[in-house]
């Protein structure tokens, strides 16, 4: 361990709670038996193996005393043949009448419904895993589990489920082929944990750890999984051929084309646990669009990416601290990113062709790989070019890695644009007795055609992110000629010291949660000048046992502007130094009742005026096949210089038809752009892996007239038929 962490975890040791006791009893276990005949999946169990399996049926809760049995009993029978892995569910329910399943569409957020998630890890190194969660409907959901329980839900495996409710509670049969995962051969034994969720009740019954200071999805607290003998993935190709029929009409013009575009995908596990990926004419109309917001700041916005392509095991190319899931409350870092995919094939003007596509994920021996390269069409003055990323990370032992990254291309210009970076990773899950302690180091340097000299960035931050205490510390230099071509720096020349503290209570009664924090966050001039001085403090943020969130925020700003900051045109605030303080109240309703809301005010001094903030939303669910959603944000400031009001309205309608069929719609609207977008996308399963997606987007204009033309229309066929051998 390099000495600069060392002394940072021994101080940590000095400065921690003292420790809580490992769970009693160590992990549980549990066996999977061979299937020996066909299981029709169709939410029966009628069949002899299920007899066989011996049920996996205790669930202690968590809360609100840890470790009580959950009320309702829960059998999981785990069974396997050469290719595939089977679940059966028994979901016992004393009032089947009361079982809530509202979400019918698949990838839906099923927080507000009975479910049961289940979680493998499939190389039980406690690092990383699959998530599989269905309801009583046999809606589907599905994640990527990264190091540390996030989750990466914009993955999409092949898999089935089917449940229905019947006079004893639900029942449902999961089938998720071995094709589908990668994993170790020479592994019979997998991480797993099992969940089932009871909202109306308030209870979760966790098979593996029932400590609530344990991170859910977090694979270091799962259980185990033996008896995985003669796993096979067959030739391991999945080849995914497509037809894209795409038409657009410019209304201003007069202008229209339309296109048939063949498109493919070809997966290929090299081995089990390496995947290659080639793409030929990718398309992304289908991904959603961006959420539109508000920059009341002098730096670019942070988006996250949409597209399939890029976030297929997107989590290998994860770097140092950056897009950490362990990340402090309601802050992420992003200014200094090596690798941020959006760089690639999109533009101010919309997304481009990526002709060509390739990718390598996956593992090796002691080593995580990531290769990624693509061609992207021209655009403006700029030719089609190949743009590429690397990424390798060597386990040293059960709680380090060491790791280099590079990027090659530069996706604005001719220019000649790389960087390289190195980092290192320390976490453990024993620090004081089972708690998470988390650091890393990292340094970057790029290298850009025209700049000469401090290009370089780099950071440490220690984290200890646990329930009851939670702290974190980080310190980042990024010089004035970093240039991460396909990155993301939207403020470069700069030191920034960033904390957060927390402390939580755990009353019981009606209240879940009740935490107090502080976040001081420093930045200043490579020359030590003082530039922005951040300090939030919340008095209180509560979570009631049904998920009501309530809470109350101190904000004390301090900005010393270098350079007048145009915020909107003609309105210039001057370059000066500036202290102001605000107020932040947040209101949101429990997901668990068919309606929610959310409201959130900020109000107090902003530079040289004030600033009132006004955001309210809502979501009802009126039934399982319907869902109806609205945003409105309000940005009021007033200024000497001048005043403006920023408004920002979304309205979405979805329907389920069934687990395969849905029909999403989301409209957009603000008084900047005064453009009208709608999307809308209806989705046809017909099995996993096969579907048809009808995409339409029109765009609208509002004139002077207050009318809104059109001015643009896109629609997409699109179909893909994934053949697996």
């Amino acid at each position: 361990m390099p000495r600069s962490l060392s002394l940072l975890v021994a101080l940590a040791a000095l400065c921690s709670p003292s420790a809580a006791r490992p769970e009693a009893g160590g992990r549980p276990g549990a066996l999977a038996v061979p299937a020996q005949a066909e299981i029709s999946g169709d939410a029966r169990l009628n069949e002899p193996a299920w007899d066989r399996a011996e049920p996996i049926d205790a669930y202690p809760t968590p809360e609100p005393v840890r470790g009580v049995p959950l009320s309702q009993r829960t059998e999981i029978r785990i069974l396997y043949d050469s290719r595939t892995l089977y679940f059966g569910i028994r979901a016992y329910d004393e009032r089947p009448s009361a079982i809530v399943a509202s979400v019918m569409r698949r990838d839906m957020t099923q927080r507000t419904d009975d479910r049961i998630q289940i979680m493998l890890d499939t190389f039980g190194d406690r690092r990383n895993g699959y998530l599989f969660v269905v309801n009583p409907n046999g809606a589907k959901v599905d994640a990527l589990i990264e190091e540390g329980g996030g989750l990466n839900r914009q993955w999409d495996g092949i898999w089935q489920a089917r449940a229905r409710i019947d006079a004893h509670g639900w029942v449902a049969e999961i089938a998720i082929p071995v094709q589908t995962l990668n994993f170790d051969p020479g592994l019979e034994t997998w991480g797993m944990n099992l969940v089932r969720t009871i909202p109306r009740l308030n209870q979760d019954g966790r098979w593996a750890s029932s400590d609530p200071a344990h991170n859910l999805y977090d694979p270091t607290h799962f259980g185990e999984l033996g008896g995985l003998r003669g796993l096979e993935q067959g030739r391991g190709i999945d080849a995914v051929p497509g037809l894209i029929l795409r038409n657009v009409r410019q209304a201003r013009t007069g202008r229209t084309y339309t296109r048939l575009e063949p498109a493919a995908d070809v997966f290929y596990k090299i081995n089990p646990s390496l995947t290659a990926v080639l793409t030929t004419n990718a398309d992304f109309s289908d991904a959603p669009p961006d959420e539109r917001r508000a920059n009341l700041t002098r730096f670019s916005l942070f988006f996250p990416e949409q597209r399939d392509f890029f976030l297929q095991d997107s989590g290998i190319f994860r770097f140092g601290e950056f897009g950490g899931q362990t990340s402090s409350f309601m802050h992420r870092r992003r200014n200094g990113q090596p690798f941020f995919s959006r760089r690639i094939a999109l533009s101010d003007e919309g997304p481009l062709g990526i002709r060509f596509g390739a990718k390598l994920t996956g593992r090796a021996g002691p080593f995580n790989l990531g290769a990624l390269t693509t061609r992207v069409e021209s655009h403006d003055e700029t030719d089609g070019r190949w743009l590429s990323v690397g990424r390798a990370t060597l386990r040293l032992d059960e709680k380090s890695t060491l790791g280099v990254l590079g990027t090659f291309g530069n996706p604005e210009s001719d220019a000649h644009a790389k960087l390289w970076g190195a980092d290192y990773t320390y976490r453990t899950a024993s620090f004081r007795g089972d708690r998470l302690l988390e650091g890393n180091l990292w340094v970057q340097k790029s290298s850009t055609t025209g700049l000469d000299g401090r290009e370089a960035a780099f950071g440490a931050r220690l984290t200890y992110p646990n329930d009851r205490w939670f702290w974190d510390l980080s310190a980042v230099e990024i010089q004035e000629n970093f240039s991460p071509a396909l990155g993301f720096a939207n403020r470069t020349g700069i030191r920034e010291y960033y904390a957060h503290f927390r402390r939580r209570w755990r009353p019981g009664g009606n209240i879940r949660t009740l935490d107090v924090q502080f976040r001081p966050n420093l930045v200043t001039g490579v020359d030590g000048g003082l530039q922005t001085l951040e300090l939030d403090f919340d008095f209180f943020l509560i979570e009631t046992e049904i998920s009501d969130t309530l809470w109350l925020r101190g904000i004390q700003r301090r900005e010393d502007l270098l350079d007048d900051f145009e915020i909107r045109p003609g309105i210039v605030i001057p370059r000066d130094s500036y202290t102001f303080e605000r107020v932040q109240f947040y209101l949101d309703t429990s997901r668990n009742r068919p309606f929610e809301f959310a409201l959130r005010l900020e109000w107090g001094r902003f530079f040289t005026g004030t600033r009132l903030d006004t955001a309210f939303m809502f979501d009802w669910r009126p039934s399982r096949n319907v869902t109806l959603g609205a945003d409105y944000e309000r940005f009021r400031v007033r200024l000497p210089q001048g005043d403006f009001t920023t408004r920002i309205a979304r309205l979405s309608v979805d329907f389920a038809f069934s687990p395969r069929l849905s029909w999403t719609n989301l409209v957009q609207w603000d008084n900047e752009s005064e453009d009208l977008s709608w999307h809308t996308r209806l989705r046809w399963i017909v099995r996993p892996g096969r579907e048809l997606v009808f995409v339409l987007d029109p765009s609208f204009d509002r004139d002077r007239d207050l009318r809104f033309d059109s001015t643009r229309t896109e629609s997409v066929l699109k179909l893909l038929w994934t053949q697996r051998y």
